[in-house]
């Protein structure tokens, strides 16, 4: 698996983190997949409603795509700040104090254990729009917004696929042997 450095634009692999710090690598994370997540979501909805608009009928497949997708900004807003809000600041406790720390919340295996579930359900809405979408391709006469929203879409769960791997796979062993 590969991460994109946004500043020099080149791939990274995630294997490089290995060697970084919890810290550093929540400070990407943040940047890079947390921050894309405030930009892309809200232009995706915005899609929604220009297809909605540029259709005097709603296809059930459109309707129910849109349904997932609004789940699916629900569920990740609320992970994303349960990440920001709780659980970071839970790691940034374990660097600073040198692995000791006790209180209400401070079990990072029970976060891990509940964020790579949250996960999981992520990964399932975007396998369900992907299904939906036959893979978010566009059909022969979609409309250009059409076409923008399954491209974003593609890309979304390109991105969270990425993010969520970065954290399963790297951040959250990381945190479990600090607590």
């Amino acid at each position: 698996m590969k991460t994109i450095n946004r500043q020099s634009g080149k791939s990274t692999p995630a294997a490089d983190w290995a060697n970084k710090d919890s810290l550093e690598l929540i400070e990407h994370i943040i940047k890079r997949y947390h921050d894309y997540l405030r930009r892309e979501l809200p232009r995706i909805s915005h899609l929604f409603q220009e297809v909605a608009e540029g259709r005097l009928e709603q296809p059930p497949e459109f309707l129910k795509l849109k349904e997932i997708y609004e789940s699916f900004r629900t569920a990740i807003e609320e992970h994303r700040e349960k990440e920001e809000q709780v659980f970071y600041p839970l790691c940034h406790r374990l660097e600073a104090n040198g692995n000791k720390i006790s209180g209400e919340g401070d079990d990072v295996q029970g976060w891990t254990d509940e964020l790579m579930q949250e996960h999981g359900e992520v990964e399932d809405a975007l396998a369900w729009m992907s299904d939906l979408t036959h893979c978010f391709k566009a059909p022969a006469d979609a409309s250009d917004s059409l076409r923008e929203l399954l491209a974003g879409l593609a890309a979304l769960k390109r991105d969270t696929h990425e993010h969520i791997y970065v954290e399963n796979e790297v951040l959250f062993p990381k945190v479990i042997l600090l607590g």
